[in-house]
């Protein structure tokens, strides 16, 4: 299938996604209800549990690209986000006030315009044309493929300017930062279920003892390894396996900060411990320098790439195989 055949298909299904998503979630009521006229036509970037959302940095992505549609069109910009947590908990307007109470999102068919992007490019975001209230699911990182003026901005730059930490999350950032006790490379890892105490989707656990020990055995020599490529320096390690940071937290050069965590758009998610993924998070973005840890199956991540552009730092990332004994 040619590229443009496939994104033709791609923007077809969504479209009759966004159908489907008017019959079964709004009224056909033509009242505007309460909600208050200058939010009429703002654009809601919604993670509320109807759509799949992907990951943290997913949804950030997809919230930051909507920031930047709204710019180009003039809309005011809001964001929606109750699934599994309500944002706000941890995460706070810092520059821009994006918060909308629920009695201003419209429920009526004739005055929301749903947009369901996944896979896309994002151009057929810039040929609709709608004065009506957009709600927007999405975790496209659409500086990827967009070129005006908003997504010519620094992607960690405009992550700032429109989010900081809450008090509480301000709080729990402040006690590990004076634990660590100066500055700090950070090391991340993501392993996506192989050592089975990180549920996600259908990522299967590897059961064979001797690859799993294998598989610690050569992250923690990487980690050596960065250990002396920054003398005098602690490494924080954050990753999605305690197994792993059980082991790695014997290191006397090593912080790891610990807890349960699980993926938040899994059937688990309600037990999830967000504060943990945004701890990591600011943490990444508050070292000197970020690196990213890839062995054999582990997860290529983009989370420490956008910890380490919000803070502005250098990201190495580190690719290998697991080389058998």
């Amino acid at each position: 299938m040619s590229f443009r055949l496939k994104n033709f298909c791609l923007g077809f299904r969504h479209t009759l996604k966004e159908y489907f998503y008017r019959i079964k979630y709004l009224s056909w009521s033509s009242s505007w209800g309460e909600v208050d006229p200058s939010e009429r036509e703002s654009g809601i970037a919604m993670i509320d549990g109807t759509m799949y959302h992907g990951g943290i940095c997913d949804r950030f992505k997809g919230m930051i690209s909507f920031y930047n549609y709204c710019r180009y069109v003039g809309k005011p910009f809001r964001i929606r986000y109750n699934f599994p947590f309500e944002l706000t908990e941890y995460i706070v307007p810092n520059k821009y006030d994006w918060r909308i109470s629920d009695k201003d999102i419209s429920k009526s068919i004739w005055h929301v315009r749903p947009i369901c992007m996944r896979g896309e490019k994002g151009k057929r975001l810039l040929k609709i044309k709608t004065d009506k209230q957009i709600r927007f699911y999405s975790n496209l990182n659409l500086e990827n493929y967009l070129h005006f003026p908003p997504f010519n901005d620094d992607w960690g730059e405009t992550f700032n300017y429109l989010f900081k930490p809450s008090p509480l999350l301000q709080m729990h950032l402040d006690q590990h930062r004076e634990a660590i006790g100066g500055e700090y490379v950070a090391a991340v890892f993501r392993f996506q279920n192989l050592f089975g105490d990180f549920k996600e989707y259908r990522y299967r656990t590897k059961t064979d003892p001797a690859y799993r020990e294998q598989m610690i055995k050569a992250n923690i020599e990487e980690i050596k390894e960065i250990h002396m490529q920054n003398p005098g320096k602690k490494i924080l390690v954050t990753a999605d396996s305690n197994t792993f940071l059980e082991q790695v937290s014997k290191l006397d050069f090593v912080y790891a900060i610990k807890g349960k965590q699980s993926h938040v758009d899994t059937k688990n998610a309600p037990q999830t411990n967000a504060i943990k993924a945004f701890i990591d998070f600011y943490m990444i973005a508050g070292a000197t320098k970020v690196y990213g840890v890839t062995i054999d199956k582990m997860y290529n991540s983009h989370f420490p790439i956008c910890a380490a552009k919000v803070g502005n730092v250098p990201f190495i990332r580190i690719v290998k195989k697991l080389h058998s004994q």
